[in-house]
């Protein structure tokens, strides 16, 4: 089909089209609002702030644990500065001695010496000579401040150690009076670890842990106090009353003869051993162990004298 050249629209639309199509399309914002609400900006920088502080607070007490000690003994100041004083003088003494090790070192390296006359050389042998010598007795005399001081710092740290072990004994027997025995038992470990020969302590830890019921641990610090102290009749007499709490009537009838062999006036033992007897139905050796008990209290009148008062007229009405 032609078409005349009248007929053919215009591919490029009118200006009157294009200003109405422009003047259709939907207005859009001049810039987009893409910060959050007011109140959830305010939320946020106070979390901010929030976690700032704990961070800080974190790392406040973290400096703090670290110049606080966790338990302040008697004089723990006088103490401190003696053993800072201590530890600025080995670190001085120990720089001393490394440069005059150094010195010695270089001294006896082979010496490249040039060509020169046997008067001038045995000069400067002499003088080396000299020199070596003056810092073998420099370093002999730092090595003997360094001896007595290293021994004088173990001592103190011993001493303070002993002092601190007394603390938590102290603590220990007051938990144990309160029948706190679980209380005891850490403070007890606690002077172990600062004086583990300490056979005090183990004999105080045993009676603890038979407060505390618990009879085996009662018994291996018994024998641990036997072992550090075995010609002590209080060992052998501790040990003996852990193994009647345990039921093994025949060793603790041993470990209080052991007792009264060492100490025959040991008032414990003779009772310990009466009770042992009188579970076993020994009656006549019983009664005999609780009178010898009564008449070594010389009629004074105590717990246990009472007890076995009324020990011995249970038994004499058998």
């Amino acid at each position: 089909m032609n078409h005349s050249l009248l007929d053919i629209e215009p591919c490029n639309p009118p200006a009157t089209q294009k200003a109405v199509e422009l003047t259709s399309l939907p207005e859009t914002p001049a810039a987009l609002d893409v910060y959050p609400h007011p109140i959830l900006r305010r939320i946020g920088l106070g979390l901010g702030f929030f976690a700032i502080a704990i961070l800080g607070a974190f790392i406040g007490a973290i400096w703090v644990s670290r110049y606080l000690p966790l338990t302040q003994p008697v004089d723990a100041t006088v103490w401190n500065d003696s053993f800072q004083q201590q530890q600025s003088l080995l670190q001085e003494i120990d720089s001393k001695l490394q440069l005059q090790s150094a010195a010695i070192e270089d001294l006896q390296k082979p010496v490249r010496t040039t060509v020169v006359s046997d008067e001038k050389t045995q000069q400067l042998h002499l003088e080396i000579l000299q020199f070596k010598n003056q810092m073998k007795a420099q370093l002999q005399e730092v090595q003997q401040q360094w001896s007595s001081l290293g021994a004088k710092l173990e001592a103190d740290l011993k001493s303070r150690d002993q002092e601190l072990a007394w603390v938590h004994y102290q603590l220990a027997t007051s938990y144990l009076d309160q029948r706190r025995p679980l209380e005891a038992i850490t403070e007890l470990q606690k002077a172990l670890r600062l004086t583990p020969g300490n056979p005090l302590m183990w004999n105080q830890l045993g009676y603890c842990y038979l407060e505390a019921d618990d009879v085996t641990r009662a018994i291996q610090a018994f024998q641990e106090y036997v072992r550090l102290n075995p010609e002590a009749a209080n060992a052998h007499d501790s040990l003996a009353d852990g193994y009647r709490r345990a039921g093994k009537l025949a060793m603790a009838e041993e470990e209080y003869r052991k007792a009264l062999q060492l100490a025959p006036t040991l008032g414990s033992a003779h009772y310990g051993l009466g009770q042992v007897y009188e579970q076993m139905g020994r009656t006549r050796l019983a009664r005999a162990q609780y009178e010898r008990y009564i008449s070594l209290c010389n009629g004074a009148s105590n717990e246990w004298a009472i007890r076995a008062q009324e020990r011995l007229q249970t038994l004499r009405n058998f």
